[in-house]
């Protein structure tokens, strides 16, 4: 099984249908289902929270969410190993938060989270997949390799 060290949220609304899918960071510090095709993923979601709230409507029960490194993700198609990801969006709970290609996305490169480590057949797979924050504004950087930003080629210090 894959290990990471997730960090934990509050979900700021009702997140157990998101295991293993990207989420993102609402306003008020929460963790929350994807909102937008072209809104920065906070990480990948790792557990399945309650979908119970409160009277208030609030919802209780913490969000593991890994924000990088390997994690395993919910892809939307069938993609190669190396397939470079972004969060999937269409305003559908089924869609929202899966991993896609760019053009399946319909984003940019700028909203690459990942690459695939392994091969997903179909819809629904869950594959591991090595996931990045720092992303730059053309989306060129942080997962090339030793030859990244942080490697030789990189910038120093």
């Amino acid at each position: 099984d894959i290990q990471n060290c997730p960090l934990t949220f509050v979900p700021h609304d009702d997140m157990s249908g998101m295991q293993y899918r990207f989420v993102e960071l609402h306003t008020d510090g929460k963790a929350k289902s994807l909102t937008s095709a072209s809104v920065y993923a906070l990480g990948v979601q790792q557990n399945v929270p309650s979908a119970s709230a409160d009277s208030l409507g609030n919802y209780q029960y913490p969000v593991s969410v890994v924000l990088d490194g390997i994690t395993k993700v919910e892809c939307y198609a069938a993609y190669n190993a190396g397939t470079e990801v972004a969060p999937y969006y269409d305003g559908t709970d089924t869609n929202d938060g899966l991993a896609a290609s760019v053009s399946d996305a319909g984003t940019s490169a700028k909203y690459i989270k990942g690459k695939l480590l392994q091969a997903s057949t179909k819809k629904g797979d869950i594959v591991p997949m090595f996931l990045m924050t720092a992303r730059g504004t053309d989306g060129a950087q942080g997962i090339t390799g030793p030859t990244g930003p942080t490697g030789p080629t990189g910038p120093t210090a």
